[in-house]
C-alpha cells in the first residue's frame, strides 16, 4: 500500500507507475498522473513552442527505442487484433456509411449487433481522451469506467464523456 500525494488515497502498488525512485514507484497514482498530463496537454496544445518540443521529444523517443523495427509487424498486429475483437470490425463496417463532420470520428459505445449503427461522433481529441478513461469489457461488448461502472446505455456514455471533458 502506498499513499498518492495528490488524491491522498491509499492504493496498491500496481496503481502507481514504476520509476527510478527510492521505492521504485512514482509518488502520484496512475489516475492522478493521467489527469495531470491531460490537463497539461489541454493547457499547452495551443502553444506552438510546446508543440514543437513535444514533436521533437516524440521523434527522439522513436529513435531511442528503435520503434522502426516494429513498423513491419503492423499487418500481423492488425490481423491479431481483428481475430481478438471481431465485433469491433463488424461494427466499424456497419457504421462506415454514416456520414459525420470532417475532423470527427465514429465512437461505438456498444459493440452489440443491435447497436452497430448507433455511434457517437467525437472530435479526434475527445475520442482519444475518452479511450484513456474507459476499459473494454469483452464479456458484455461494452465499456466500463476506470472505477468499473458499466456504461450500458448511450446516455451513460455521453454523461461520462462530459465528466471527462471537465477534468
Amino acid at each position: 500500500m502506498k499513499q498518492c500525494i495528490k488524491c491522498k488515497d491509499d492504493l496498491e502498488l500496481e496503481m502507481f507507475y514504476k520509476a527510478k525512485t527510492k521505492n521504485g514507484y512514482t509518488s502520484e497514482c496512475k489516475k492522478c498522473t493521467k489527469l495531470r498530463i491531460s490537463k497539461t496537454r489541454k493547457e499547452n496544445s495551443s502553444n506552438p513552442e510546446w508543440i514543437k518540443k513535444e514533436r521533437k521529444r516524440g521523434r527522439d523517443k522513436y529513435h531511442r527505442l528503435n520503434y522502426k523495427q516494429y513498423a513491419n509487424r503492423s499487418r500481423s498486429d492488425y490481423n491479431a487484433h481483428r481475430k481478438r475483437f471481431p465485433e469491433k470490425y463488424k461494427a466499424n463496417s456497419a457504421a462506415q456509411h454514416i456520414s459525420i463532420e470532417q475532423g470527427y470520428e465514429r465512437h461505438h459505445w456498444s459493440y452489440k449487433t443491435e447497436h452497430h449503427k448507433n455511434i457517437i461522433p467525437l472530435s479526434v481529441d475527445d475520442h482519444n481522451n475518452l479511450h484513456v478513461y474507459i476499459i473494454y469489457d469483452m464479456e458484455h461488448l461494452l465499456y466500463r469506467t476506470q472505477s468499473g461502472v458499466l456504461l450500458d446505455t448511450k446516455e451513460k456514455h455521453i454523461e461520462y464523456l462530459k465528466y471527462i471533458q471537465t477534468l
